[in-house]
């Protein structure tokens, strides 16, 4: 295994002769990088998740521990938990308290970003990959948001850092260093134990058995850090509700459908194909025993296709053709045949599947992808579209030069262990995750299109021609850095406006000045926030299918897990809490943090209609432009009139407690 990582790829080794204005460059794109995340840090009110570490935060303050308002212990990354907690005893209990400890440790990436980067770099474009890591929109965003993701990012930019050391000096101290900030990092976020497995990368690239033993024995240890700090995290995460309340649905995966349930079928066509491509790849190759290694990888990318797991059918077909050209075996053909082979087979496929009518439009794409799904690579597209693209289109060069017998830089298989793998991996759990569930891949990849775009150059001649002219030398890093970064979106993103974040503060500040009465109701789409800002929250009003994740089910009532909050979950449940609370002010605040197709599930189940019935007026819309108060005037008409008890509980729960909840909750969403 050593001696082929040697033969495909090369030692980097780039200049370390930093000059006065280099330094001095640093110092100003640092200086503006933290004046971007302090400049309107607290323009907007809590967003995202920033009110569940605002409740958290508080909760040390007045109370020494985490507990959240439903008694549920806030266990996860304490360490951050606690920072909020010191700031805001500090600073006040306020938006800007709450994130400036993000706001310091982004200022701090860009320095951090430095030292990782000289791994791989030469100096000028080390500076411009501190560039990219400081005005990128997504980093901006995080160092401005109470949440964990920025401590993440600069946790395994350190951990780079450390490790690199580690694969030079081969000291037990930088081990030791390198070890300590990965389980510090995996403290604050769990996603950091992707990046265990780059502790084999110093031994990988000094051949050194000793330190791939070493970097095992760490690897494995962090994985077990994480799943006992997973599992203290657990015990203090009520049941949720979700297996309580929906059945799962029984479908025909779209092997099944494609083999009608004839699996035996199934494997037979496998074992054809592989079969096929055995054939096709040695029958008359005088050179048969090489060809073998580049056969097998085909034969198995031919099989992955036929039980419609594309993409690991690509990545195999794709390394067999490397090999198969790499060993110079004079027979593209054949290559041709086993192209043509799988794509015969993809169209009798698109044919089948399309006809069973099951997968309407893109769903058919995920048809054929199988596991692992390609949604988290496509998420993390999102966060540099044209930084993937750049690298994209110098990885077909690199291919190339693979292809043509010569080695690759050693940063393509540190790219592959620090970004694809962890993307691969996370496909593998998850079908479809959110961008920042994609972000540990970050700090590593940006380092990708700028050492490739300057390993093309050195192999194009454009190099020893920039080295000639400093003024298009720079020139040209300004643009690249522009293109990756997209300086208008990180112009927004520092901006930090109702543009991009919901207006629940605004919604808050006007319920608070109407001086609502002790009878009057105060329903909430989001409980949680509005309960950091209001102190308490009658109802939740979110559809069964879209409340169950984070939500218990206690006597045929839904409560939110974090607040205790009831969980009003149909249109029905909402038009009788109304028609009871007629003789009482009825406030319903809406959110403006979700996408449409979010609002389409949590409104589900008839509340949209409700909302949108001429019995509740618009009192207030956001200054987002989304988030909206709606109200149901007192009528006194009534003869019943809803009244909380002195306890504060609540009077109406009665009428959402019903044992046909599973029944319904079935149909709702």
């Amino acid at each position: 295994m050593l001696k082929l990582i040697d033969h495909w790829f090369e030692p980097v080794n780039p200049s370390q002769d930093y000059r006065r204005h280099d330094y001095i460059l640093l110092a100003v794109i640092l200086a503006v990088g933290t004046w971007l995340r302090f400049w309107q840090l607290d323009n907007v009110g809590l967003h995202g998740d920033e009110d569940i570490m605002g409740l958290a935060a508080r909760a040390v303050v007045e109370q020494g521990e985490p507990l959240l308002p439903s008694g549920m212990n806030y266990s996860r990354a304490l360490a951050h938990t606690y920072l909020l907690a010191g700031s805001t005893m500090l600073f006040g209990d306020n938006e800007w308290a709450l994130r400036l400890p993000s706001a310091i440790v982004g200022s701090l990436c860009g320095l951090f970003a430095f030292f990782m980067g000289r791994r791989f770099l030469d100096p000028k474009p080390n500076l411009a990959f501190v560039a990219t890591i400081v005005f990128l929109p997504a980093m901006i965003d995080v160092s401005m948001t109470a949440r964990m993701y920025v401590f993440l990012i600069a946790g395994l930019l350190l951990y780079g850092t450390f490790l690199f050391r580690w694969e030079r000096t081969r000291t037990a101290l930088s081990f030791v260093a390198a070890f300590l900030t990965l389980v510090i990092t995996i403290h604050f976020h769990p996603l950091a134990v992707f990046s265990a497995p780059l502790f084999l990368f110093p031994g990988l690239v000094n051949q050194s058995w000793k330190q791939l033993a070493a970097g095992a024995v760490a690897m494995l240890t962090a994985g077990g850090i994480f799943f006992i700090l997973g599992e203290l995290t657990r015990q203090n995460y009520p049941e949720e509700s979700e297996q309580l309340i929906l059945p799962p649905e029984v479908t025909l995966s779209p092997l099944e459908l494609l083999f009608q349930g004839h699996m035996r079928l199934a494997v037979a066509v496998a074992l054809a194909a592989a079969l096929a491509v055995m054939v096709i790849g040695t029958t008359r190759m005088e050179r048969w025993k090489k060809a073998l290694p580049a056969v097998l990888l085909l034969a198995i990318g031919a099989v992955a296709c036929v039980t419609l797991h594309y993409h690991i059918g690509a990545i195999a077909l794709l390394f067999g053709a490397i090999l198969w050209l790499r060993a110079g075996l004079q027979s593209s053909s054949r290559l041709l045949m086993v192209g043509a082979l799988v794509g015969f087979m993809a169209l009798m496929q698109l044919y089948v599947l399309q006809g069973t009518g099951e997968f309407p439009g893109r769903t058919l794409i995920g048809a054929f992808v199988g596991t692992p799904s390609i949604w988290p690579i496509l998420r993390f597209a999102e966060l540099s579209t044209i930084g993937v693209a750049l690298f994209a289109a110098t990885l077909v060069f690199a291919v190339y030069r693979l292809v043509r017998g010569h080695r690759i830089p050693m940063f393509y298989l540190f790219f592959a262990m620090a970004v694809w793998a962890p993307l691969f991996a996370i496909g593998l759990l998850k079908w479809n995750v959110a961008d920042r569930y994609t972000m540990g891949a970050l700090p590593f990849f940006l380092l990708a299109p700028i050492a490739s775009v300057m390993y093309v150059m050195r192999n194009t001649g454009w190099g020893a021609r920039l080295r000639e002219n400093s003024i298009a030398t720079a020139g040209i890093a300004v643009v690249f850095v522009a293109a990756i970064i997209n300086p208008a979106a990180a112009w927004q993103a520092s901006k930090n406006d109702y543009r991009d974040h919901p207006d629940h503060k605004g919604a808050a500040e006007f319920i608070r000045n109407l001086n609502p009465g002790p009878d009057d109701i105060i329903i909430a789409e989001d409980s949680i926030v509005q309960t950091y800002y209001l102190g308490r929250i009658d109802y939740r009003l979110q559809s069964v299918a879209g409340a169950r994740n984070h939500s218990t089910l206690r006597r045929g009532i839904l409560y939110g897990q974090y607040t205790n909050t009831p969980v009003i979950g149909s249109g029905t449940d909402l038009g009788r809490v109304l028609e009871r609370a007629s003789d009482n002010d009825v406030y319903i605040i809406s959110s403006g943090q979700v996408s449409e197709g979010l609002v389409r599930r949590n409104r589900a189940d008839g509340i949209a209609q409700v909302l949108s019935s001429e019995r509740l007026e618009t009192v207030f819309v956001g200054r987002d432009g989304k988030t909206t108060i709606w109200k149901q005037p007192r009528q006194e008409i009534t003869s019943r009139a809803y009244t909380k008890s002195a306890n504060g509980s609540h009077a109406l729960l009665p009428l959402l407690r019903r044992p046909g909840i599973q029944a319904i909750s079935a149909t709702s969403g």
